[in-house]
């Protein structure tokens, strides 16, 4: 089943790091990371508020990228393109790069809410099987909510964490400008349901992110 991954980079707290990321990396990955056996698709994205602000411990950027199974991922990091890159990404880091693989339903596309999308709403839970079920929950609520301010112009996929976030949830959205997504985030009915999502019992964060697509 396909995979929606979240790259956390412990990137270093200097603006070279920080371009040299942003600006400068994403000419060198194609030709790491689009080939056979690579991912779908591949962003970097731009954190531009998260909620709490030191969620996952993130250095202000990530990567979003999707594969067509977890068997995929595994037999990619493994290739030694992949080692290449893993030496020219530490020298852009403080510590090590944290990656989270979340598996959406059988017949979802994950790469659907990337393609096109200008900026990307996530929101994570974590907690024991019964919160995380009912976040999980909560987040139908809230995809309806997106979906009565913006209607079909987003799209929605949400995926069960897999690996080292065995037992979390996470739910993504795709918005073609900021302006609507932000319309959409002050929009009383979504606010709610995000208040109900986080008072679900589990730990609940929210990431809202301007992409750049890789390809």
């Amino acid at each position: 089943m396909a995979i929606t991954e979240l790259v956390f980079p412990a990137l270093k707290p200097t603006e070279e790091a920080k371009t040299g990321f942003f600006d400068k990396l994403p000419d060198a990955l194609p030709a790491t990371f689009r080939v056979p056996g690579g991912p779908v698709t591949m962003s970097l994205a731009r954190v531009i508020e998260s909620i709490p602000a030191d969620a996952e411990s993130h250095s202000g950027y990530m990567a979003v990228i999707t594969w067509e199974s977890l068997e995929k991922i595994e037999a990619f990091i493994n290739t030694p393109g992949f080692a290449d890159f893993k030496v020219k990404m530490a020298e852009l880091s403080s510590g090590p790069t944290v990656l989270q693989f979340f598996e959406a339903a059988p017949e979802v596309v994950p790469q659907n809410t990337v393609k096109g999308a200008s900026h990307f709403f996530v929101v994570k839970a974590v907690g024991d099987r019964a919160e995380v079920e009912a976040a999980r929950q909560r987040w139908g609520d809230v995809t309806a909510a997106f979906a009565g301010v913006a209607g079909d112009s987003i799209e929605f996929n949400s995926g069960d964490g897999r690996k080292n976030v065995d037992g979390q949830f996470a739910g993504f959205s795709g918005w073609k400008s900021l302006e609507a997504l932000q319309d959409a985030l002050e929009n009383g009915k979504v606010q709610a349901q995000l208040l109900a999502m986080r008072e679900s019992g589990a730990d609940v964060s929210t990431f809202t992110l301007e992409l750049k697509h890789v390809f």
